[in-house]
């Protein structure tokens, strides 16, 4: 591997920034600077600046010539972006489940951009690259519509899945038109005006490869006389820091050139891996130190707090305030629900087991001399774990089909463990201001996509309670809750109920009361809420905001 020798002008950006941004300084210090010499960077005709990944404890920070070249303020932009990508544990294949690999790192990229730009900065003040080496930032359209969310929408599955819609089903003559900027067979750069029919499309043709900024910028690119050209014949250009959304969400396959800055994936590249591969220290440990060393250099130096309490960096606009977000420990409904599973007899289910048993067996030698020989046997019995999953249709419990998709594939997920496992089952019921089915529908992973959740009508949680104390019966000290004509469940004790999560927007018509809970009311920790708001829930009751 390369030698690992810091650039003068980094050393010195980092004696810089010792006691002006802590964090950035530990990060350059905690990283190996690599010259890219394989072109492990290059993209297209030209070569990027700068890729990161985390290996044996250390940041592996790839850099080319161009990266040395930008002026100072480009140079910091880029390694705040670069330190922004370890901070949130991309280099970790965190979108690995997303098919489209540069549409992932184009919707990374692009958020962090945006955030950086929003960060206030004790010194010189980062500048994003422009012109060819420009980068991308979250389209305006994405935010008008994602305006009620705020900043909670800027994630990289929702900007993903964004990109995709915008030219799902395009043909490349469309995404043409769509897009605009196009090259020629002969090389030239232009931009796509009209659909000329049978002619082609009218393109006019730039003065020179530059004019194309200048164009995304503000219109003023310098163009030749046009003439019509077939689709057949031009390349789609798609400039990185203009709003138009990127063609790789295109399902068709249509081949493209990037013009402007995107990060490389180098995670997995060969050049840049150490001999020993020993994750002495987890990337998130490695991240939470680091920040914790940061606040404490702060924290220590007076002059250093009062400089950027005048500067107006606070939490909420900094970079190591963003950081620390990112590691509070967020609630896992999933782990939530599963911890407070409870166990009950069924009269149809079935749970395979085995016990220890000491047999003898004849065809077992030592037992002809009263050797006893440990077994397992195999064993039936009816318990399992019931989860009741409660959708209110009334309203937007999912933002959009990317939130109800990341829903309802981990509800997959655990629907297929009980299932193939014989462990336990889920069951859904539908409601509003009622309940839409009288029987309780046992869950099957892939129903949810036939699921209509447009909504149309109240909210009224209480319908949900009414319908499961309707359906229970006492016996003794526990009960019979009847999920349908062909199964009941038996609860032995009225404090351990079938874990109940309540899926809803949280807007009901009155607030919910404890007294309104009914069976749930004496047995709290089986009931959640996952939920947009928590305005109309009781303090006490379990609830989430669902991001």
């Amino acid at each position: 591997m390369n030698e690992n020798k810091r650039p003068e002008i980094i050393s010195k950006l980092s004696f810089y920034l010792m006691d002006k941004e802590p964090l950035l300084y530990l990060f350059i210090i905690n990283s190996d600077f690599i010259k890219d010499e394989w072109g492990l960077l290059k993209q297209g005709d030209k070569e990027g600046f700068a890729g990161v990944s985390y290996k044996n404890s250390r940041v592996k920070f790839v850099y080319t010539d161009s990266f040395l070249a930008l002026p100072l303020k480009e140079l910091y932009f880029i390694l705040i972006h670069e330190a922004q990508h370890v901070f949130k544990h991309h280099t970790k294949g965190l979108h690995d489940n997303l098919k489209n690999k540069l549409l992932v790192n184009i919707a990374e990229d692009a958020i962090i951009n945006d955030e950086i730009l929003e960060m206030k900065f004790l010194g010189i003040q980062p500048e994003m690259p422009s012109g060819e080496g420009g980068g991308i930032t979250i389209p305006n359209d994405f935010k008008v519509k994602y305006s009620n969310l705020k900043k909670d929408a800027y994630t990289t599955p929702r900007l993903y899945g964004w990109y995709e819609e915008q030219n799902k089903d395009l043909s490349k003559r469309e995404f043409l038109l769509k897009n605009g900027y196009c090259k020629t067979e002969e090389g030239e750069y232009g931009k796509v005006l009209w659909d000329d029919g049978a002619n082609g499309l009218y393109t006019e043709i730039f003065t020179s490869k530059d004019e194309i900024f200048k164009d995304v910028k503000n219109g003023t690119g310098n163009r030749k006389e046009g003439r019509s050209i077939q689709p057949e014949d031009l390349t789609p250009v798609v400039v990185m820091s203009s709003q138009t959304p990127h063609s790789a969400g295109n399902e068709e396959g249509i081949e493209v050139e990037a013009l402007g800055y995107f990060d490389n994936n180098i995670n997995e590249a060969e050049e840049i891996q150490d001999e020993k591969e020993e994750d002495l220290i987890p990337q998130n440990i490695f991240v939470e130190n680091i920040v914790k060393q940061a606040e404490n250099m702060i924290e220590s130096n007076p002059a250093l707090k009062a400089a950027r309490k005048t500067a107006g960096i606070d939490a909420g606009n900094s970079l190591i305030g963003a950081v620390k977000e990112l590691l509070k420990s967020q609630v896992s409904w999933k782990k939530e629900f599963k911890q407070g599973l409870n166990i009950f007899l069924s009269d149809r289910g079935s749970t395979i087991g085995f016990k220890k048993s000491y047999i003898t067996h004849l065809m077992n030698p030592r037992s002809r001399y009263g050797m006893l020989g440990k077994h397992k046997l195999r064993t039936v019995n009816k318990e399992q774990n019931y989860i009741i999953i409660a959708i209110d249709t009334s309203g937007s419990c999912f933002y959009d089909d990317h939130d109800k998709k990341r829903f309802f594939t981990e509800i997959d997920e655990i629907a297929k463990e009980m299932e193939f496992s014989n462990a336990g089952k889920v069951y859904t019921l539908m409601w509003d201001w009622m309940v839409r089915d009288e029987d309780l529908i046992e869950y099957k992973a892939g129903d949810w996509k036939n699921y209509n959740l447009s909504g149309g009508g109240g909210t009224n949680p209480n319908a949900v309670f009414r319908h499961l104390n309707r359906r229970s019966k006492e016996v003794g000290n526990g009960l019979i809750m009847k999920l349908n004509d062909k199964e009941n469940i038996i609860i032995k004790d009225k404090k351990r109920l079938p874990y109940l999560l309540v899926l809803t927007d949280g807007y009901f018509y009155h607030s919910l009361r404890e007294d309104d809970l009914l069976l749930y009311k004496n047995d709290k920790d089986s009931l959640m809420f996952l939920t947009r708001s928590q305005v109309s829930i009781p303090k006490g009751i379990k609830s989430i905001i669902y991001k």
